[in-house]
């Protein structure tokens, strides 16, 4: 088991996110779902290329970000199960569009 990733458990009533790093659990933080607002698809972060978009929120007046390096499918997806779990989701209308234009981009990438 190897590199560092983030992993996301979440019920009706609170949301983990805890950071491991080669198998080694040494962050997690947890929120009660009551608490989380403004849950979004967007910038966590940038690089001389270009913004990094994750999954921010914010819960007892902090900002909270994860899952740096998300793609837009994939946040779709969790945006609609955290929706789906009593989340307060901001839902941006542009999404469908942009899920489109990323299988676009990677169907026509030779490294898709």
């Amino acid at each position: 088991m190897g590199g560092r990733r983030e992993v996301l458990r979440c019920t009706r009533d609170s949301l983990g996110i805890a950071s491991i790093d080669f198998g080694v659990e040494w962050r997690h933080r947890n929120f009660a779902v009551r608490d989380i607002k403004d849950f979004r698809f967007g910038q966590v972060g940038s690089t001389r290329y270009g913004p990094i978009n994750g999954l921010t929120f914010e819960a007892n007046d902090k900002r909270g970000e994860f899952f740096g390096g998300l793609r837009v499918a994939e946040a779709q997806t969790i945006l609609s199960e955290m929706q789906r779990l009593g989340v307060n989701v901001v839902a941006d209308p542009a999404m469908p569009a942009m899920v489109k234009q990323e299988e676009e981009m990677w169907r026509k990438s030779p490294f898709g």
